[in-house]
């Protein structure tokens, strides 16, 4: 039999993780589509403070951040390259799950080749942030790449 209070502590985090959950898909989601520059450059930036520090939801979190990479302003596309970098500087093992997830962002049909050129940009970041260190992050950015060649071609 499990002790009731281990029951109101199991309970209780529950609670707090869909209140999170909750707060990210619904508070969060809707704040980095405004129209203002100002509100996505700002949702951007919590999200990333929220899956470096609390990295409970990264899938939702991490397609937010790269599909900003598509965004209509340049300006929000190089503020998402900027805080996909500090992502990648301060959990380098991420490297790999945001290329692949990128990869899934230049894959998808009719995409526009300003956010193909936003991503690449990014990826080159990658490279030079983390490349020299890890072996898969290097060959998954020669997949990237020769995948962007193929298509190309």
């Amino acid at each position: 039999m499990i002790p009731n209070f281990e029951l109101v502590d199991a309970y209780v985090d529950h609670c707090i993780k869909e209140i999170y959950r909750d707060f990210v898909e619904q508070i969060l989601v809707n704040m980095s589509k405004d129209d203002l520059e100002y509100f996505r450059k700002q949702a951007m930036d919590m999200l990333v403070e929220l899956m470096s520090n609390k990295p409970e939801i990264e899938e939702v979190i991490l397609s937010i951040l790269i599909n900003k990479l598509g965004d209509g302003s340049r300006k929000v596309q190089q503020h998402s390259i900027k805080v996909l970098c500090k992502l990648v500087k301060n959990h380098p093992e991420m490297a790999t799950v945001i290329i692949h997830e990128n990869h899934m962002f230049l894959q998808r049909a009719g995409i526009k080749p300003a956010q193909k050129y936003y991503s690449v940009l990014f990826l080159n970041k990658i490279g030079s942030l983390c490349g020299s260190h890890s072996e898969q992050v290097r060959i998954n950015l020669f997949r990237v790449y020769f995948y962007l060649f193929k298509d190309v071609m």
